[in-house]
């Protein structure tokens, strides 16, 4: 919001200078963004009178003429048409910057001398006239600054408004708030109209407006004019536009963009002989109807939205924009003043779905004072027929079935205190109220609030207390510091073992990443999954930030691949990542989706960096294996096993036969995998993904509270191998489990050390060679009864299995 300060001293006294006055805003929650002097651009113009025009004797189009400015007089050189002796016109002596950056230099135009220049309102940045020199009118002092004879010489403040601050989108409504700095209270002036017309009648039985969306049109009303001239604005109305950042068109426009910025209400004029049927009509938009703007952009419409029609066609999109044909042109003479209140999340989503912001919908969709539409109207007409003639009809329609009824606010001033940190008394707060046009009185030992119809944003105790601490000034509440126990708490324990997991998967080199809980709809179509998939359905976002964030993720694989594209396109080629996040999967019958915290991993690219002594070989399935076993172990839950799943099926994004569930004491607590290429080509990765999601409740569930320690071993170890041939269908970890089985305490460890299948080993069997690792914690072990148990587990595995020794 541009706020200029001519503009709000001609509406209040103003008893500070400008740094003040930004710094109060800014304390009251208005901040000050910027401090600017919007026509700086004309320091250096001056006022002059021009006498003694002649023909220039060295071309037919241009004149030579002086310039009387009070002080020196100056030769120019001009060739605008309607130069007269003894007009007062804008002059850029030599020297001065133009607004285009043009430095003006003394010189000569066909051989005459011209030390300046007089100056059009398009050179001056004005407005769009060429024609000839700007003229000033005759009582203007010569050698005045211009800026200071045309009363431009402004200051700007420009605010960054909060979104709940709507009231404050307007002059009156940082009036009302400036005023409120000093001992006095803002008060707008009644509107004084000129009487209408008689012989034009009355104006509803010249005109109509139907409302048939009352929810998404509450208030609509309306003023007719008739003999109006349509031409420029008069100087004063074109510089408050300009100061505020708008441009001027013409009278009728630049009065209802006046009006809005002054009061915060937006208008619309139509040309009231283009309405068919000489009618409003105000109703939801047609499912797929189109509409052309003011900006000549078509704009497809759907059922939430509001049309202002007239008795054939749309002629406005409610509360954002007009139509092509439907505004003022030069050929007006009559024309229906609209001022209207709308629903704002209607408009809000009307905005949003057609990428269209204007300083209407601004407005609209944060809420306007639905008591200040008449108000307005009123200003605005009064305007019109200051500025353009004409005649007003009698009367006024105003179509508003239900008006709002007044919000009372009750609050104790102990509650205002005791979150303010004051202690401010009764009176005190209802003396701050009622500076910025708040009611209020006493009940009781409560403060009984009626909230003014323009604050929309005031609806409950706590927003009276921000007023109150807002009005009192933040700066001068005293700096206390909060009681605080001089005793620790400890985290909960899931906080404590997520934050364990997170740093144990950096120690293991994976980097954490952070992605959206929200997912593209096509994400279900990504991962294969079939129609009758538990994970297909998911849960709708109402209003998602775009079509790829539209619903609730079923499961973390999308986002991490999505990631894991991303920085591959980047060339980031080899990548370990993880992220711990929830994922959401709704239930019939069921308001809320079942949430299940899951641990995500994935690894791509390189197994290590690797460097110019060795080429590093791609990761597999089988290092993604070894960073999960070594997570288990380092956060104490023991006892996992690693198997083929029982319903392979149920994961159509996984390469076939590429999958291990991870099970620990009859609990599935995830499962290991490489992504399915299909899946991977949805998101445009050409290299293999693994990647391994765990359910976290499971884990934290799964943790043992005490981690044992063992003491440093004393004597040496003694290793012996194993080899056996056996069913390649054989899993490896259930030889693992049989060889540890029933095993004396001096087996340390057993390993698989080598696998193999090819040449010299039969179809269907595989050569598969354990390491066992025997240690005493109290002798070195002789080689006699190390070979005596190692017989004994070799005739086990051989029994159990069936399997052979090679040769």
């Amino acid at each position: 919001m541009k706020l200029s300060l001519n503009w709000l001293k001609s509406l209040i006294p103003v008893p500070m200078n400008t740094e003040e006055l930004a710094h109060a805003l800014t304390m009251a929650g208005l901040e000050v963004e910027a401090v600017e002097r919007p026509f700086a651009h004309l320091d250096g113009i001056v006022t002059g009178r021009i006498f003694d025009i002649a023909p220039h004797p060295n071309a037919d189009k241009l004149q030579t003429c002086k310039v009387d400015t009070g002080n020196d007089i100056f030769s120019v050189v001009c060739g605008a048409p309607n130069i007269e002796n003894g007009m007062m016109a804008p002059l850029a002596p030599a020297g001065t910057t133009m607004p285009d950056g043009t430095v003006l230099k003394k010189g000569k135009i066909r051989g005459e001398v011209s030390e300046g220049m007089l100056c059009s309102a398009r050179e001056l940045n004005l407005d769009n006239d060429h024609s000839g020199i700007l003229a000033l009118p005759q009582e203007t002092p010569p050698g005045s600054p211009f800026c200071e004879a045309m009363e431009m010489d402004d200051t700007v403040l420009t605010i960054g408004l909060t979104p709940n601050r709507v009231d404050c989108a307007s002059v009156m409504g940082l009036a009302r708030e400036v005023a409120a700095f000093g001992e006095s209270s803002f008060r707008a002036e009644p509107v004084s109209l000129p009487p209408a017309d008689p012989a034009l009648g009355k104006i509803d039985t010249l005109t109509s407006v139907t409302v048939e969306d009352s929810e998404g049109c509450p208030r609509y009303a309306a003023r007719l004019l008739a003999d109006i001239t349509v031409g420029p604005s008069p100087a004063w109305l074109k510089n408050r536009l300009i100061a505020a950042g708008l441009r001027p068109i013409n009278n009728i426009v630049d009065i209802t963009n006046f009006v809005m910025l002054e009061t915060g209400q937006p208008l619309h004029a139509f040309d009231f002989d283009t309405l068919a049927q000489g009618r409003i009509v105000v109703r939801k938009a047609s499912e797929g109807e189109t509409f052309i703007t003011l900006d000549e952009k078509e704009r497809r419409l759907d059922r939430d939205m509001v049309m202002i029609c007239d008795g054939e066609k749309p002629v406005a999109i409610g509360g954002v924009m007009g139509g092509l044909h439907s505004g003022v042109t030069e050929s007006t003479r009559r024309v229906l003043i609209e001022s209207a209140c709308f629903d704002a999340p209607s408009i809000r989503r009307t905005a949003k779905k057609l990428g269209l912001s204007t300083d209407s919908s601004y407005r609209f969709e944060r809420g306007v004072d639905p008591l200040g539409t008449l108000y307005a109207l009123d200003k605005a007409a009064a305007l019109m027929l200051e500025t353009g003639g004409g005649r007003m009809a009698e009367g006024c329609i105003d179509v508003h079935p239900t008006p709002p009824a007044p919000r009372t606010i009750g609050v104790s001033p102990d509650f205002i205190n005791q979150r303010i940190g004051l202690n401010l008394s009764a009176e005190q707060m209802i003396l701050l109220l009622e500076k910025v046009g708040f009611s209020a009185g006493l009940q009781g030992k409560d403060i009984e609030v009626t909230v003014p119809s323009f604050r929309v944003d005031v609806s409950r105790r706590e927003d009276i207390s921000e007023e109150v601490a807002r009005l009192y000034g933040y700066d001068n509440i005293p700096v206390t510091f909060p009681e605080m126990p001089a005793e620790t708490r400890l985290d909960p324990p899931s906080v404590t073992f997520r934050r364990r997991l997170q740093d144990q998967m950096c120690g293991l080199g994976f980097h954490e990443v952070i992605s959206y809980s929200f997912v593209a709809k096509e994400s279900a179509d990504h991962l294969r999954l079939p129609g009758d998939h538990p994970m297909r359905p998911a849960v709708a976002l109402l209003n998602p930030i775009s079509e790829d964030l539209a619903i609730m993720r079923t499961s973390m694989v999308p986002g991490l691949l999505g990631l894991l594209a991303r920085n591959i396109a980047q060339q980031e080629k080899s990548l370990k990542i993880f992220e711990t996040g929830s994922t959401f999967t709704p239930l019939a019958g069921e308001d809320l989706p079942v949430e299940r915290e899951v641990l995500a991993l994935a690894w791509t690219g390189k197994r290590h960096p690797g460097g110019w002594y060795e080429h590093a070989p791609e990761c597999d399935f089988f290092d993604l294996k070894g960073a999960v076993e070594s997570l288990l172990e380092a956060m104490n839950i023991p006892g996992a096993d690693y198997a083929a799943p029982d319903s392979p099926d149920s994961f159509p994004w996984v390469r076939k036969g590429a999958c291990a569930c991870i099970r620990c004491e009859g609990s599935i607590l995830g499962h290991i995998y490489e992504v399915h290429p299909e899946t991977r080509r949805f998101f445009g990765i050409k290299q293999p993904v693994f990647m391994a999601e765990m359910d976290l409740i499971l884990l934290m569930e799964k943790q043992k509270d005490l981690f044992l320690s063992k003491e440093i071993p004393r004597y040496p170890a003694t290793t012996r191998d194993v080899t056996l041939i056996l069913d390649k269908e054989i899993p490896a970890a259930e030889v693992l489990k049989i060889s540890r089985e029933n095993q004396p305490e001096i087996l340390e460890s057993v390993s698989i050390h080598d696998l193999y299948q090819g040449d010299r080993i039969p179809a269907g069997k595989k050569s598969l060679t354990l390491r066992m690792v025997y240690r005493s914690l109290t002798e070195t072990l002789a080689d006699k009864k190390v070979n005596k148990i190692q017989e004994k587990i070799t005739q086990n595995l051989l029994s159990h299995f069936q399997a052979t020794l090679p040769g």
